[in-house]
């Protein structure tokens, strides 16, 4: 009789708390858990900031190496280099955008020299303008851009043999002495790719492989002016700034990507 108690005791206690449990149980189950797979997003970049850039032009110098050697100079080397810089920002409105403003110049010249006189053969280049890119990161810090550059370009062609000593008294005597100055303005059309890699939030390197249509500027003369006020005739059409670019850049601002 004791035994039978002790079970229905045990039974009042236990039961409502196996009860319980198993409402709370179900009520569990009746719970509707999303299962969604999580979305990995991919790296967005923004960058803005401001470099010394160094390029690289091979550029085809055939016909100016033609003309010098007509004065006795040596061949113009290629490639040869231009400084410069840029200063880019990321465009708030369009994700990944990322727009610049680049200035840059370089020569390449040849001389000779002798007892009583002096000559030179300089080809100088300038470029400015303004580039688009968009940005794909693939990995933290490392962003592949391709993009497109639109530039205000222009040549310079510089022939000149003075005497190494002169006196005022006898300026214009000498015929034996010259100088050939030929200028004219470019459009620069250059799709690039570029390579940039951020080694802290504040400075990165970048490096970038282009190639570049030279056009007629079609807002000034077409023509190659000579000494100033002067046209010249029959320039060959090969001398201009088109041709593959190499540039290294090193650039200090905000890097986030």
């Amino acid at each position: 009789m004791r035994k039978f108690f002790f079970l229905v005791l045990a039974a009042i206690i236990f039961l409502p708390m196996v009860i319980l449990s198993q409402d709370n149980q179900n009520e569990l189950d009746d719970l509707d858990f999303d299962t969604e797979e999580l979305q990995q997003e991919s790296n967005s970049y923004f960058s803005v900031g401001a470099g010394y850039t160094y390029t690289y032009n091979l550029i085809n110098l055939d016909d100016l190496n033609s003309i010098g050697g007509r004065f006795g100079f040596g061949e113009l080397k290629t490639p040869f280099f231009a400084s410069g810089f840029e200063i880019t920002t990321g465009a708030i409105i369009v994700k990944n955008l990322n727009v610049g403003f680049f200035s840059y110049s370089g020569s390449t010249s040849s001389t000779m020299k002798s007892d009583t006189s002096y000559g030179s053969f300089n080809y100088e280049i300038a470029n400015k303008g303004f580039g688009v890119d968009y940005a794909f990161v693939p990995y933290k810090a490392f962003a592949i851009l391709p993009g497109f550059q639109f530039g205000f370009g222009s040549s310079q062609i510089i022939l000149s043999k003075t005497g190494q000593e002169e006196d005022w008294g006898n300026l214009g005597e000498k015929e034996i002495y010259y100088n050939h100055q030929m200028t004219k303005n470019f459009w620069n059309l250059e799709p690039r790719l570029s390579l940039q890699y951020a080694v802290t939030n504040f400075l990165m390197f970048r490096a970038i492989a282009s190639y570049a249509f030279s056009l007629d500027n079609p807002l000034v003369s077409s023509n190659w002016e000579y000494n100033n006020n002067a046209k010249i005739n029959n320039v060959p059409g090969s001398i201009n700034h088109s041709g593959f670019k190499f540039q290294l850049g090193l650039f200090i601002g905000l890097m986030n990507f």
